[in-house]
């Protein structure tokens, strides 16, 4: 027997990689496996071990390196050791793989809000919340008791949380002493939890005091002026804290802090965004301390000002010298507040007396805090000496579009005096924070001594309209008759000699604030006639309805307008500002019609309003925007419905939309090729015919090409059904089943009365029979008619709307109706007004007919709040109003408290 022994040197060691995690794990609550890294190299197969022992209840699996199981006990920090380890004979501790890693094991804990807590004799007590640390295996039972039920008591006595609350803080309440023995004791309260938790425990530590002597608390420090920027985010203010006091101390801010800015009062800070301007506005911060005293001596109270500013650019000068012979002289420029994208600041002056270098300048988000300089060269020639001009800025894009600024810059060769000496003022001018419309008392500005002869004064910009300025007695005087935010003003004096540079004069800043009545207040209620599309050039008219929710009238007289936004008083729909029709009461209504002008520019634009009291600013929130497309050509509003025709019956004729444009004529196309025995006939519009053959629905698209090249297109189907099936769906659509009604329109006569209790707004609404010979026949003994102009009606291309008050009470409703619409071009439905009620609003719901020339009935559900008590149901018929609509069995019933029936 030949043996042969080999010694193989090629012996490799494992290795292993990875992360290996911190493993933290709660008592009772079984742990989510965890697979450790698998190792290479080394002569396989390898091995896995894990030492020291692992917490009670977990176990480690070789062949799958994972841990798994429920932790038992407790266990401190401990690290552990991961071996890999392979299968030669070599069993030297450096022919093996190592990785180390900690795993804790922590008991679940009751979280309160409170350790201890303080309640007076006889008082209200006080509170603390409790709640699971960590999510538990099934309920636990928490029960609370008071160390002597004489001196303190809890409730409730004991909680219960689950699964899904667990870490929901459930609020506890004490109760102070029954008597005086307990005067100045403690109490423990002491909380127990069972279930999951089983042997976790807490305590509150309550101390009772009836101690009489009162104290207030005082702050600290003095909340600071605040003045922030609109749309950018604020820095963090944390407001001064308060001591002293009896108790636990509750800090609060009154008013609201601007829109999009939150105050904490547990941390004491403001956070968040403006997301409009607002005027210098005083708000009132308070610290109160948890005894029974609510004087408002026993609170510390202190008063600062928010002013949320719009975006602007920030000059390093107002007011420049150019001397004509030194030529140059610069000023700098940069962003106030971080811009959303790219802005270009151009720079205009007047060329004949100074130049800029550059004319403009570029920024991008990252540089609007970096000044840039910007050089003015001097005089052309002698005839410019001793005048000025403005430097006029202008920013676009990234959110400043509309913001400008100006320089003030003199052209001047005056030599100086040898004996020139500069004014000085004696004083310092005060800001100044008026209300619009009121008598401002009259403000006298400092005084100057010094300079050479005598001294004038100046002030820049204007003052507020209808306020003036007397240079001689240096007094501001008048009714301020316009809002503005605070604005800086510079004061300047000067005296009588020919040097103009601006250290021989004397300037100061101040600003003037002109704050809105508190009277002037607006909501939104709702739009009327809006469309979604429409031609460039085109018009419609639209109705936006307001509401006066202050406590002043609205008068035309007054100034009090409807202006448009996005951006303020722009004319994309060729007017920016809606007189009243009258007078408008407080909590009154107004519908203010007007006609609007599509934009020659053809896209998607912007349609907001707001209400305007003349040059004293915007008040109110704003309507709702809208975004409304301008194609050219366009077909509108218009649709076309769905046709479902029978095989081998003639249909009725079909007339498609027609365009409009700045660009006719218009040439029309129908695509795909029409059913076998219907055509089309292009100069008309119509489709008619007998169609031969059954054809499943059929998408055709409806096109108008302008002399341009420009096109618009409507989509429908077609489908053409065996002579059986369609008698059959037309059946089905003209035969509703028979509901039973909590609200029912009802028809008079057949001699067109109208039903009592319902209104149109056109005058075209009649009760009548359905018109002779349409699939389905007559719903009902009578129904209701909205006439259009070719079905007899007033001719007028306006929209006819019925109406009627339905009171409610809150829960689930649902809304009915049959319809039959005879013009594909005209949109007939019935909706709960947009969701406006008469005392709250809701989500709204539209039942439209899709179809034309057979009866549809629908019906959609909709949870309604028992804050609206009345509903407006309306039957509509708008569009291009060429066919007569018909309504029927339209009713609102109540079905049950909102749930899940809601659609």
């Amino acid at each position: 027997v030949n043996v042969t022994v080999t010694d193989d040197d090629a012996d490799t060691i494992p290795e292993v990689s990875g992360e290996f995690p911190v493993l933290e794990w709660l008592v009772g609550s079984e742990i989510t496996p965890v697979v450790l890294a698998a190792g290479s190299g080394g002569n396989v197969p390898l091995t896995y071990a894990l030492t020291p022992e692992l917490p009670d209840g977990v176990t480690f699996t070789p062949t799958t390196r994972t841990l798994s199981g429920t932790p038992a006990a407790p266990v401190a920090s401990t690290r552990y050791t991961y071996t890999v380890g392979d299968s030669d004979e070599n069993t030297e501790a450096g022919d093996a793989a190592t990785a180390e890693f900690t795993i804790t094991v922590k008991q679940p804990a009751l979280v309160s809000s409170k350790a201890s807590l303080a309640v007076e004799e006889g008082g209200a007590g006080g509170t603390f919340t409790v709640k699971l640390a960590a999510l538990p295996k099934a309920d636990v039972p928490v029960s609370l008791e008071s160390g002597d039920a004489g001196a303190a008591s809890v409730s409730p006595a004991s909680l219960t949380f689950t699964a899904a609350n667990h870490n929901v803080a459930r609020t506890v309440t004490v109760k102070g002493v029954q008597d005086d023995d307990f005067d100045d004791e403690t109490v423990d309260i002491t909380l127990t939890a069972s279930g999951g938790y089983d042997g976790v425990a807490a305590t509150v530590v309550v101390t009772v005091d009836d101690d009489e002597t009162d104290t207030a608390p005082s702050f600290d420090g003095q909340a600071q002026d605040q003045e922030w920027t609109a749309d950018r985010l604020i820095t963090t203010v944390t407001l001064p804290e308060a001591t002293g006091g009896n108790g636990e101390l509750t800090y609060t801010l009154s008013p609201d802090p601007p829109e999009g800015v939150v105050f904490d009062p547990v941390t004491r800070t403001l956070s968040g965004t403006p997301k409009s301007p607002q005027d210098a506005t005083e708000y009132t911060y308070k610290a109160t301390d948890a005894d029974r005293n609510t004087a408002d001596s026993d609170a510390a109270s202190q008063t600062f000002a928010i002013t949320v500013k719009r975006l602007a650019l920030v000059l390093s000068a107002t007011e420049l010298t150019v001397d004509e012979e030194a030529h140059d002289t610069t000023f700098t420029v940069k962003l106030a507040s971080q811009p959303t994208g790219d802005v270009t600041v151009t720079i205009v002056s007047d060329r004949s007396i100074v130049t800029t270098d550059p004319v403009s300048l570029t920024f991008i988000p990252a540089e609007y805090g970096t000044p840039r300089t910007v050089t003015l060269t001097g005089v052309q020639d002698d005839d410019s000496d001793d005048e000025t001009t403005d430097i006029e800025l202008s920013a676009a894009g990234g959110g400043y579009d509309g913001v400008t600024a100006s320089v003030e810059v003199t052209v001047d060769d005056d030599e100086v005096p040898e004996t020139d000496s500069a004014p000085v003022f004696g004083g310092q001018a005060p800001d100044l924070a008026w209300v619009a419309d009121r008598v401002i008392e009259p403000v006298v500005l400092p005084a100057a001594t010094g300079g050479n002869g005598d001294l004038t004064y100046t002030l820049s910009p204007e003052p507020p309209a209808s306020v003036t300025f007397d240079s001689t007695t240096r007094t501001l005087s008048g009714t301020a008759t316009a809002t503005q935010d605070a604005v800086e003003y510079t004061y300047t004096v000067t005296d009588a000699d020919e040097n103009t540079e601006a250290t021989d004069a004397a300037t100061q800043t101040f600003t003037i604030e002109v704050r809105r009545r508190e009277s002037d207040k607006a909501s939104f209620v709702s739009y009327a006639g809006v469309p979604s599309r429409m031609v460039a050039g085109g018009t419609a008219t639209v109705t936006v309805t307001m509401q006066n929710t202050g406590t002043s009238t609205w008068s035309s007289s007054a100034g009090y307008e409807l202006g448009s936004q996005r951006p303020d008083d722009n004319e994309t729909w060729g007017v920016s500002r809606v007189a009243l029709p009258a007078d408008v009461a407080p909590n009154e209504t107004v519908d203010l019609t007007f006609t609007i002008t599509a934009p020659a520019k053809v896209g998607r634009h912007d349609f907001r309003w707001r209400m305007v009291w003349g040059t004293n600013g915007w008040f109110g929130t704003r309507t709702d925007l809208l975004k409304i497309r301008v194609e050219d050509p366009s077909f509108g509003d218009a649709a076309i419905g769905e046709q479902t025709w029978g095989k081998d019956s003639a249909i009725a004729a079909l007339v498609l939309p027609e365009a409009s444009g700045s660009a006719a004529p218009f040439t029309y196309s129908l695509t795909p090729e029409l059913p076998d025995g219907v055509s089309f006939a292009p100069s008309s519009r119509t489709i008619s015919g007998t169609p031969r053959v059954v054809q499943e629905a059929t998408e055709y698209t409806w096109t108008a090409t302008d002399a341009n090249g420009g096109t618009a297109t409507l989509v429908f189907s077609i489908t053409v059904a065996e002579q059986a099936a369609a008698a059959a769906a037309a059946a089905v659509a003209g035969s509703p089943s028979e509901p039973a009604v909590a609200f029912s329109f009802q028809g008079g006569d057949a001699g067109g009365e109208e039903s009592s209790g319902w209104t149109a707004d056109s005058g075209d609404a009649a009760i009548a029979r359905p018109p002779a010979g349409l699939d389905g026949g007559a719903p009902g003994a009578a129904a209701m008619l909205l006439r259009g102009s070719a079905g007899g009606g007033d001719e007028a291309p306006d929209a006819a709307i019925t109406e009627q008050w339905i009171p409610v009470e809150g829960g689930t409703y649902r809304l009915s109706a049959c319809m039959l619409r005879e013009n594909a071009s005209d949109n007939v439905y019935v909706d709960f007004d947009g969701g406006s009620g008469r005392d709250g609003d809701f989500l709204d719901a539209h039942l439209v007919a899709r179809s034309t020339g057979v009866w549809e009935c629908r019906a959609v559900t909709k949870c309604i709040p028992e804050s609206v008590g009345a509903v407006r149901v309306r039957a509509v018929r708008e569009g291009a109003n060429l066919g007569d609509a018909w309504f029927d069995r339209i009713e609102l019933k109540r079905l049950a408290a909102c749930g899940p029936l809601d659609g």
